[in-house]
C-alpha cells in the first residue's frame, strides 16, 4: 500500500497561510500602551483601567506621589506591587510595557507632565 504525501508547494503554502493567519489574528489583541512615559499617559492607560477599581486615592497625581519615590522605582510602592506583588488582584495583569512605562516614569522623576 503506498501512501500518497502532499506535494511540496501545497505544505509550504498551507503553512504559510497558517502562520499569516495566526499573525493577523492576533493585532486586535494587543496591548495599548503608553507611547511616551508621562503621568496623563500611564493614568489613562494603566491605572483608571487596572487599579482605579479598588484604590480610588490613585486616581490624582498626589494620590499617586504617595506611594511613589521619584527617581527610584525599586523604592516606590507602586511598581514594586505591580512588579510582582500582586497586584492588580481583580483585574489582568499589567503587561511588560504597561510595566517599563511605570518604571520610566518614576525613574525620570515621576514629573507631572
Amino acid at each position: 500500500m503506498r501512501i500518497h504525501s502532499p506535494h511540496p508547494k501545497f505544505v509550504l503554502s498551507f503553512w504559510a497561510t497558517f502562520i499569516f493567519l495566526s499573525l493577523a489574528s492576533c493585532s486586535d489583541r494587543t496591548v495599548k500602551v503608553p507611547v511616551s512615559a508621562t503621568y496623563s499617559s500611564i493614568q489613562a492607560v494603566t491605572l483608571s483601567q487596572k487599579c482605579l477599581q479598588c484604590h480610588s486615592s490613585l486616581s490624582t497625581y498626589e494620590g499617586v506621589l504617595a506611594i511613589v519615590v521619584p527617581g527610584n522605582p525599586s523604592s516606590s510602592e507602586l511598581y514594586r506591587q505591580i512588579n510582582g506583588g500582586g497586584m492588580p488582584q481583580w483585574s489582568p495583569s499589567l503587561s511588560s510595557e504597561e510595566i517599563q512605562a511605570v518604571y520610566q516614569w518614576i525613574l525620570e522623576g515621576a514629573p507631572n507632565d
